[in-house]
């Protein structure tokens, strides 16, 4: 498999200011703000809420393309046990957002399980820098 490298940029799109996320969500699901499409989503973890009625704590990533390069929103929902497989929920934050250099700029989706590999280890902090 060819290189793929991460980059964090979540203080230069919290800078930004308004927009702290490159996608918006809402009752009807989630859309991108600034790409045409998403191209890939990851579920990272998942955590069932005690003390809630069948809800769970799930951390998703969504690959988008930007320019020449990619963009990967890691983010929160909080979901009812029967939205599972669907991304609607209460949106709870995004807590980072990565550039992904793709040689060639060109994703394809044998790459998945490494960006999610690499995307988890990086959410975890024990990714090599």
């Amino acid at each position: 498999m060819t290189s793929i490298s991460m980059i964090d940029i979540t203080e230069s799109v919290k800078a930004k200011g308004e927009n702290t996320t490159l996608l918006k969500f809402s009752a009807e699901g989630i859309q991108p703000l600034y790409a045409k499409e998403i191209l890939a989503t990851y579920l990272l973890m998942e955590w069932p809420l005690t003390g809630s009625d069948q809800e769970t704590l799930r951390c998703y990533a969504m690959l988008l393309p930007h320019g020449k390069i990619h963009a990967l929103e890691v983010f929160f929902l909080r979901q009812s046990d029967s939205m599972q497989g669907s991304l609607l929920g209460e949106y709870l934050g995004t807590t980072k957002t990565y550039s992904l250099i793709i040689p060639n700029n060109n994703y394809e989706g044998k790459m998945d399980e490494v960006i999610s590999e690499m995307t988890w280890a990086k959410v975890c902090g024990y990714a090599k820098n």
